[in-house]
């Protein structure tokens, strides 16, 4: 999840994780053909490290990291991210346990 300004306006970026590994398995297999400059996206070192950087930017009118548009993501929570309804933070909060 990313949060965003724009204006006097926060927007929020959910991207389920089974998306976000398929748009940069994409990004990653084009610009390894067609990239023209700068350099290579790079590869993972280690679990911990991942040296491929998303940068989004959003005009008002579309949203757009990895050469995809993320437009389906913004402000959108995906069903497979089920809401929490208990718990610490959670909205009307319910007791745990």
């Amino acid at each position: 999840m990313l949060l965003m300004r724009f204006g006097t306006r926060w927007r929020f970026l959910v991207i389920p994780r089974v998306d976000l590994v398929e748009l940069r398995d994409v990004f990653e297999q084009r610009a390894g053909s067609t990239r023209t400059r700068g350099a290579a996206p790079k590869a993972d070192v280690d679990a911990k490290t991942d040296g491929l950087t998303l940068a989004v930017s959003f005009d008002g009118s579309s949203t757009v990291g990895w050469d995809a548009d993320l437009s389906r993501f913004l402000d959108q929570w995906p069903n497979a991210l089920p809401q929490i309804t208990g718990g610490p933070g959670a909205r009307g909060r319910q007791p745990v346990g």
